[in-house]
């Protein structure tokens, strides 16, 4: 009698354990999109549960940190369409083009939650970036020393990150006094800043900046920034400025006009 109970205990621990056993050995995998892929337009959710037993549903998320989709978003939530998957489609243009997208699947029945699944590195192209709008206008003519800020403003919706490129005489990246670099986005606009403050750095010089989604880019038109600095300490000409740094000089000027006048009138005495 003792054995016979000691096998319905052991036998009731077996079956109460069993549930847990069985869950913990479910796994979600996120089949689609995979990790890396690029998709656009109407695409397809897809995910699979293994050793599962009866219905389940599975909720689907994007998000990325360069996009103002930046916190999960909710894509779908589907029923498993068969046994082990939930398979549903959306339409990705709700989120911006970008590269970095991750994408989770988290299915559960009405027992359990399983570990949800990621996917990195997706991308997302349906658009390409607006060319941006330039400031200041192109052939502003600079005459002072200063730092100048050059400005595209983008669409924002369309638009992740900026670079530019800004060269004397050009825009060509084999010149020595072309500068690239990546231009500071905030909101709807992308700006750089370069200092001009000596005629070293006169002439006329050419910029573009080129928006990016991460997937494509689109470049603005080409602007122009006459520089038209004055050599140092020659900035006033003014006959003032002069006799102040001169007086001595201009004295025997004046002096030496006096004397030839004088000589000239005697010799037409004579």
């Amino acid at each position: 009698m003792k054995i016979f109970g000691k096998i319905l205990i052991s036998i009731g621990i077996i079956l109460s354990i069993l549930p847990l056993v069985n869950a913990a050995a479910s796994s979600v995998t996120l089949v689609s999109p995979a990790a890396s892929s690029t998709i656009s337009g109407t695409a397809t959710l897809n995910a699979t549960i293994t050793n599962v037993a009866g219905n389940f549903s599975c909720s689907f998320y994007a998000k990325s940190s360069s996009t103002a989709n930046n916190t999960w978003t909710l894509l779908a939530t589907q029923a498993n369409t068969t046994s082990t998957d939930a398979v549903t489609t959306f339409n990705s243009a709700i989120l911006e083009d970008s590269n970095d997208y991750i994408f989770n699947a988290t299915c559960s029945n009405d027992t359990d939650t399983w570990t949800p699944d990621t996917n990195i590195g997706v991308t997302i192209d349906n658009t390409v970036p607006t060319a941006p709008t330039l400031s200041p206008s192109t052939n502003t003519i600079v005459t002072s020393s200063t730092t100048q800020t050059f400005t595209g403003t983008v669409d924002d919706s369309k638009t992740t990150s900026c670079t530019y490129t800004i060269g004397r005489g050009g825009v060509s990246t084999s010149s020595s006094d072309t500068e690239t670099g990546t231009a500071t986005y905030s909101g709807t606009t992308c700006t750089f800043t370069k200092t001009f403050d000596g005629t070293e750095d006169n002439g006329d010089w050419y910029w573009v900046i080129t928006a990016s989604d991460g997937t494509n880019t689109t470049d603005s038109s080409t602007n122009i920034l006459q520089v038209q600095l004055a050599p140092s300490g020659g900035r006033s000409l003014s006959i003032t400025s002069l006799t102040e740094k001169n007086k001595n000089t201009i004295m025997w000027i004046i002096v030496i006009a006096i004397a030839i006048l004088a000589i000239s009138k005697i010799y037409k005495r004579i």
